[in-house]
């Protein structure tokens, strides 16, 4: 699990999400 909170502050399940499948919450 690569560490995405240094460049994601967002919360550990918006994060779960956008690793799933979410190339909007990406950009």
């Amino acid at each position: 699990m690569p560490r995405r909170k240094q460049s994601n502050p967002q919360p550990l399940k918006v994060e779960s999400e956008a690793e799933a499948c979410d190339p909007s919450c990406l950009g």
